[in-house]
């Protein structure tokens, strides 16, 4: 399942990478948006969809990232060959001058710039908006449950869990 929280407000550049895209072969795909919610809400409610619909995986896709063609056939390729691994992730920059990766080796300790195109690392954290989850492990997770939303969808109340929370 490719999941995209939107505004609605994607540029042209974002459309064609969407168009672009070289998905795996023989699968099965569904493509669910959540407009005009935070970040956050809209993961949590992709997530549930994504278990509701018994998704093996689950991709990130944000309106603001400019991905290449075999990116999701690349994190798909790692997360098949890596059991154990629960999420994989493209890199992607800031929007500030210079660009900074979004890419932490750990806590306080900035943006690492050591990284070569199509190297494997492991890090403490990363940006979102370009990463595919194994489903089973997000519904294996102890999320607590949080508050009754309005599925966007259906426009009947949905209770979600937190898998995602952006804070103040």
């Amino acid at each position: 399942m490719i999941g995209l929280p939107t505004n609605g407000e994607h540029s042209h550049f974002f459309t064609q990478s969407v168009l672009g895209i070289q998905y795996p072969t023989n699968v099965s795909l569904e493509y669910w948006a959540v407009e005009d919610r935070p970040v956050d809400e809209a993961r949590n409610i992709l997530v549930q969809k994504a278990i509701e619909i018994n998704a093996e995986y689950l991709m990130f896709m944000d309106e603001d990232v400019i991905a290449p063609n075999n990116g999701i056939r690349t994190l798909l390729f790692h997360l098949e060959n890596h059991p154990n691994w629960t999420v994989c992730g493209g890199v992607y920059a800031s929007k500030t001058h210079p660009p900074e990766p979004l890419i932490y080796m750990d806590w306080g300790l900035g943006a690492h710039y050591g990284w070569k195109r199509g190297e494997m690392l492991r890090v403490k954290g990363t940006g979102c908006g370009y990463h595919m989850y194994r489903v089973a492990d997000l519904k294996d997770m102890d999320a607590p449950e949080t508050h009754e939303v309005i599925n966007p969808w259906t426009k009947e109340p949905l209770t979600v869990r937190r898998y995602f929370y952006t804070g103040d």
